[in-house]
């Protein structure tokens, strides 16, 4: 079973489609169903598939128009699954090992520097490397 799969063992009632997605755009949930972008890497699929998780879980309505609400509900959909994707414990554990750099742990979480850096922010972390 791989990691996708793993996930979504635990929402029986979500169901995921792979297509191609316009540029910049990762994934979508509409009703029950998650449209992941087929040409990105798992890494890249499963930080977006706890976003679109999140959307699930924590929005109201449709936020595809722009405003504050939208931004706050968009906001509140990617902290939650950045809590989900990543534990402070986990967080915490290589933080006590003084690692000298944060590619080699987001290289070892599977994860990109930025999005690693995202979710130490939501944790109150501060980083040895910043990705430009």
């Amino acid at each position: 079973m791989d990691r996708i799969d793993s996930i979504m063992k635990d929402y029986p009632e979500l169901q995921i489609k792979y297509v191609d997605m316009p540029d910049k755009l990762g994934g979508f949930i509409y009703g029950t169903t998650i449209f992941l972008d087929k040409n990105r890497s798992e890494d890249e699929l499963i930080a977006i598939l706890y976003e679109e998780i999140g959307h699930y879980k924590t929005t109201v309505g449709n936020i595809i128009k722009d405003g504050l609400g939208c931004a706050k509900q968009e906001r509140t959909a990617r902290v939650w699954g950045m809590k989900q994707h990543l534990s402070p414990e986990t967080l915490e554990k290589y933080s006590a090992q003084n690692i000298d750099s944060d590619y080699e742990v987001a290289n070892e979480l599977g994860v990109k520097v930025s999005y690693l850096h995202d979710i130490g922010a939501v944790y109150g972390y501060k980083y040895k490397h910043l990705a430009y």
